[in-house]
């Protein structure tokens, strides 16, 4: 008879993308580690699932270890799927009983100031990333996967009526409600985002990635703005998406018309990121810090700061434009 393949099959293999894998890789080690270690060899869906809920006693893996840990089995394993129901019983117990630690908020202005400073330190493209992600609610994943070919600016979407600019999310890898999405920026409330926008597409081409970092990167870039301005906020890359949840009910937007708007799967999942009490307290603690002034010129000005490298790049190499060795000097 037929034997099971001896690899993965590769139209499963693109399910999940290049820093998912990393993860189950990652994890998959560890557990391997543990079974070699207690030399134990599972055969059976059944002793799979008993080792990994084992293994979760034993070692006390945090709760996205372990489901991390039950994802990659799966994976790899795709005849397991459906068939580690102990190890599901657990993790669906666990989402239960745990407490979500909330998300700080990161706000417009503050997002301004961020990007004035990043495009000095030389990354323009990540400081107008910012400014998207946050205007519009983009889970960092969303923001970081956004290609040149995904983007149809005001001038390429006549047939719509409005002069509006498209965005495509998760077009390869899809995003949480499993299918690719899309955002809509209207010239006027985004002239601004959207110039800088047609601005970087010109510089990286008809295709390629408009915002080329890991999430590592933009995680460890924003530690670094918040020492350069001596701001001990622990702001990450979800703090933004944070951001544009509070600052809507600031705002007065409705519950319902954020949980639209960035593209929540659920209530529950957006009440983990509004917070308009601690952005108030945010807010007062970085005027004291005398931070006030800068905020309001960065709300104002912050486009002229991203814009300036770009346009100078692209007057000095115009022969060069969208080629990819001229798009890495602007990440």
């Amino acid at each position: 008879g037929l034997m099971p393949p001896l690899a993965l099959d590769p139209t499963v293999a693109q399910k999940v993308g290049e820093s998912t894998l990393k993860t189950y890789r990652k994890i998959s080690l560890e557990f391997s580690k543990w079974l070699l270690d207690h030399t134990l060899h599972p055969q059976t869906p059944t002793e799979w699932d008993d080792l990994l809920v084992e293994w979760k006693h034993v070692v006390a893996p945090t709760k996205s270890e372990f489901s991390n840990a039950l994802a990659a089995l799966e994976y790899f394993f795709p005849h397991l799927k459906g068939q580690l129901q102990w190890s599901h019983q657990v993790k669906s117990a666990w989402d239960v009983a745990h407490v979500p630690q909330h998300t700080i908020p990161m706000l417009g202005n503050v997002v301004r100031l961020y990007a004035v400073h990043l495009s000095t330190l030389g990354y323009p493209a990540l400081s107008i990333g910012m400014v998207l992600q946050q205007g519009k609610g983009l889970r960092p994943s969303e923001l970081l996967g956004i290609d040149s070919a995904d983007v149809a600016l005001p001038e390429e979407n006549q047939a719509l009526g409005a002069r509006a600019c498209v965005i495509g999310l998760g077009v390869k890898r899809g995003t949480k409600a499993k299918r690719a999405q899309s955002i809509v920026l209207e010239e006027g409330a985004f002239a601004q985002l959207i110039q800088c926008l047609r601005v970087l597409k010109a510089v990286v081409g008809p295709a390629g990635p408009l915002f080329p970092f890991t999430l590592a990167q933009y995680n460890r870039l924003l530690k670094k703005i918040s020492k350069r301005l001596g701001i001990s906020v622990n702001y990450t890359p979800h703090s933004l998406r944070a951001g544009f949840a509070s600052e809507g009910r600031i705002l007065g937007k409705s519950f319902v018309e954020l949980r639209e708007e960035g593209r929540w799967v659920s209530d529950s999942s957006l009440r983990i990121y509004v917070d308009v009490v601690s952005s108030a307290s945010i807010a007062r603690s970085l005027e004291l810090q005398g931070l006030k002034e800068a905020l309001s010129f960065a709300a104002s000005h912050w486009a002229l700061y991203v814009s300036r490298p770009w346009v100078e790049k692209c007057h000095g190499n115009s022969s060069k434009t969208g080629s990819s060795g001229n798009y890495t000097a602007f990440g």
